[in-house]
Formats: C-alpha cells, structure tokens, sequence
C-alpha cells in the first residue's frame, strides 16, 4: 500500500541547517497514513529528488507538466513512521 500526497515545503534540512524553501512537492510514502488530514503541518523524512522526464520521443513529460504547478521535486519514504505530524488542522479549513 502506497501514500501519495501533494505537500507544500516551508523549509528542508541539509546535515544540521534548516534552509527556507517554498514550493511543491510530491510525497509518495510506502504505507497507510489514515491519520493524516488536509492542512495538517508535518515533517517528513526522506529522499529528495528531481521528478523523471520522460525517456521516449513523443512520450508525455509528467515532469513538465507538474513544473507548470511549480512542482520541481518529490520525496519518498518506506516506512509511514518518517511523517510526523507537528499540528493538526482546525476542524474547519476551507
């Protein structure tokens, strides 16, 4: 079973600095997070990386297409345990 999630990053860890960062990414984490809600706050451990390109000639460039969101990378996990939820969303968020 796999998580996908579109998360919005405020800040990444390189070594032991925090850097701000702003923009969109693509969360695939191997496991159930039932717990999770939009608009929580989290904190994910994992591996950053570009999204693929497309490889063929004429094949369709998902990498592209998700630039156009300003989506430029995803961060994936194998296990659930790597999202920490820091707050919860209020009962109400539009």
């Amino acid at each position: 079973q796999r998580t996908r999630l579109k998360l919005y990053a405020t800040a990444l860890r390189e070594g032991n600095l925090w850097r701000s960062a702003s923009g969109y990414l693509a969360c695939a984490i191997d496991g159930d997070l039932g717990e999770l809600r939009p608009g929580d706050r989290v904190r994910v451990a994992g591996f950053i990386s570009r999204l693929p390109r497309a490889l063929n000639p004429g094949e369709f460039d998902f990498s592209l297409h998700a630039r156009a969101d300003r989506e430029l990378c995803q961060i994936r996990s194998d296990i659930p345990d790597a999202v920490q939820i820091l707050s919860k969303a209020e009962w109400y968020w539009p």
